[in-house]
């Protein structure tokens, strides 16, 4: 499954704050990690959400950066804010990690902003992360 498809359906909150109001396709799948996405809407104010999993247990490859990149390309034409939670087994915090460099600077070409600092994993390091468009209202 490449996309939530919650048309018409209220999400199950305590006080159903938001409404998925429609999904985003997100074809061809992509070969290197799992993905699945939603457009949600709260009052006037939508934004799109995509979440993101690239298993630890197998090497990055080359194909993953453009299979992300791909991705970013297709979600970041909505003129929604753009919410990117993700699960990369990439440590971010790692300066001289060839892999968290170029991860670092394909968020920054998208002008995504990773909001989480501590680590996020129980032996330390920042295997996850939230990322916002740099223009989210939600940063300001």
């Amino acid at each position: 499954m490449l996309f939530c498809d919650f048309d018409d359906r209220q999400a199950i909150t305590s006080q159903h704050l938001f409404k998925v109001t429609t999904s985003v396709a997100l074809d061809p799948c992509p070969a290197t990690f799992q993905t699945i996405a939603a457009r949600a809407t709260i009052g006037s104010e939508s934004c799109v959400v995509v979440v993101i999993y690239r298993p630890g247990s197998v090497d990055v490859p080359q194909m993953f950066f453009d299979d992300l990149s791909d991705l970013f390309d297709r979600v970041a034409t909505t003129n929604d804010a753009l919410f990117i939670v993700s699960y990369l087994n990439i440590h971010l915090e790692r300066p001289d990690d060839v892999h968290a460099q170029r991860l670092r600077d394909l968020f920054g070409c998208y002008d995504l902003v990773v909001c989480n600092s501590e680590p996020t994993h129980d032996l330390g390091g920042s295997l996850t992360s939230l990322c916002l468009d740099a223009t989210n209202p939600v940063l300001w």
